[in-house]
């Protein structure tokens, strides 16, 4: 998985602290383990055994995190992009403030939609109702507004959530329906749902925003239609939490949040895109991170 990879970056980051690279491997590792995995490994180590591992973990088996974090004391885990169902003193979550990269793309889209169409449309598909995927969308729509509001425009925000993360069919059917209400852009925001919405706008000559990583270069499938991504700063909060951890400075117990502040979360270049957004509108989202930063502009979420 595109994450999967990203988070390793992190890992392999660890080498900027002077690390020897054998001792990168040995120390860490990153993985996204099944149930059963979990259940085995649980199985097999000795209690008083220290396992210091980092996993990104699917939200199902949270609980079973809790358990390992429990039976397991002296060693140290890491939950990416979900919260502990309870708090462990040797467990820290990772969580990513996407809204704060989402916003901004919003903004964009809608001076894209606005200067394409005259009558522009965003159209968003979302895999699951969740907050998870909320985050991303409905500040999305809200940096729409905020184009809406500063220049007396009309850009209308249009989508759906399929209720199911696994389904490209579904998702290229959501955002076909979508283009055909006329929407200029697309955001799909949900793992293969998600990207199943973007082949469609690839299809059919749109442009699209992707989510968690640079989908540029996860999904070159869609890289030409690609305006930009609204990105979790996977390697940069990994590398962090590991140096706190070399240092003796691990906080178990608690969440570490990734934000745009401290590159936590951010958007993509526009790549393709680059030579067709004017400095003007560069500007703005500059100003508008710079604003989310200071707590100036709010993102809604």
């Amino acid at each position: 998985m595109a994450i999967s990879e990203s988070t390793k970056l992190g890992i392999k980051a660890k080498l900027r602290l002077g690390t020897p690279p054998k001792e990168v491997a040995e120390l860490f590792d990153v993985k996204e383990p099944t149930v059963y995995a979990i259940h085995q490994k649980l199985k097999k180590e000795q209690a008083n055994e220290t396992v210091n591992e980092l996993r990104d973990i699917p939200i199902e088996i949270v609980s079973h995190v809790v358990e390992a974090a429990k039976k397991y004391p002296q060693s140290s885990f890491v939950i990416v992009d979900t919260e502990l169902s309870e708090v462990q003193e040797n467990a820290l979550s990772i969580l990513f403030d996407v809204d704060e990269a989402s916003f901004p793309l919003g903004y964009l889209s809608a001076w894209w939609a606005d200067t394409h169409d005259t009558d522009p449309k965003l159209g968003y598909v979302g895999a699951m109702y969740i907050p998870q995927i909320r985050q991303f969308i409905e500040p999305f729509n809200s940096g729409a507004n905020r184009y809406n509001i500063q220049y007396g425009k009309n850009v209308d925000t249009i989508g759906a959530y399929a209720n199911d993360f696994f389904n490209e069919d579904l998702g290229k059917h959501m955002s076909d329906s979508l283009i055909g209400l006329g929407a200029d852009v697309i955001f799909g925001v949900g793992s293969e749902t998600g990207n199943g919405s973007l082949l469609k706008a690839y299809e059919l000559g749109k442009v699209g925003i992707g989510t968690d990583v640079d989908q540029y270069y996860s999904f070159p499938e869609v890289s030409d239609i690609l305006l930009s991504s609204a990105m979790k700063g996977l390697d940069n909060a990994i590398y962090e939490v590991i140096k706190s951890f070399i240092n003796g400075a691990f906080i178990g117990g608690s969440i570490y949040n990734g934000k745009l502040v401290n590159f936590g979360v951010g958007t993509a270049p526009y790549h393709n895109y680059e030579s067709h957004i004017p400095d003007s509108i560069n500007i703005e989202i500059d100003k508008i991170k710079a604003g989310i930063i200071d707590g100036s502009i709010s993102t809604t979420w």
